[in-house]
């Protein structure tokens, strides 16, 4: 039953990230480490790999002077969650839209680094939440209608300049 815990309580985690833990663990505690405090050390602690909290690191990549991965970053993983992010994004969209999406990223990438992995492969995007307002929903459903209309003429709905020159032609004929 205990194993069966602890295997359900870690299996979040890499081994390899388990036995650093682990070894953690054993240093600073006066007894051998229970599972609260080998989930503990699993957590992910910023400052065990020389990198920014979330927000510092934002805030670094929105006030950086050049997008390039030769500027002087504290650590790639920033310039990475910036990139993922996107340079337009962090400069123009405010803290409250531009920051969760940055921290999805950094976060993904802190979480490659403290289990061993390579920060070469891309970041996994994250999905923005989009919803049709009711107005966008009322102007999709206009332009519809108004295509319909436009084919019941015999107009090209998507080339009706043509359309309206030979009207306008037509007319012009007629008025002389």
């Amino acid at each position: 039953m205990a194993k069966s815990l602890w295997l359900d309580m870690l299996k979040e985690y890499s081994p390899e990230r388990i036995v650093n833990a682990a070894d953690l663990a054993i240093r600073h505690t006066e007894f051998f480490p229970d599972l609260k405090e080998i989930l503990y050390y699993c957590r992910l602690r910023y400052e065990e790999l020389g990198l920014k909290k979330p927000l510092a690191a934002y805030y670094e990549a929105c006030n950086a002077a050049e997008f390039s991965p030769d500027y002087s970053w504290s650590h790639p993983a920033v310039y990475l969650a910036a990139k993922a992010t996107g340079w337009m994004v962090l400069r123009s969209e405010e803290q409250r839209v531009a920051f969760p999406l940055f921290k999805n990223n950094y976060e993904q990438l802190c979480q490659r680094l403290l289990d061993g992995e390579s920060l070469d492969e891309p970041v996994a995007l994250a999905l923005e939440h989009k919803r049709s307002s009711i107005q966008d929903v009322a102007e999709q459903q206009s332009n519809k209608q108004l295509q319909a209309a436009m084919q019941a003429q015999g107009i090209n709905p998507k080339g009706g300049r043509a359309a309206f020159l030979a009207l306008r032609s037509k007319l012009k004929k007629s008025s002389d």
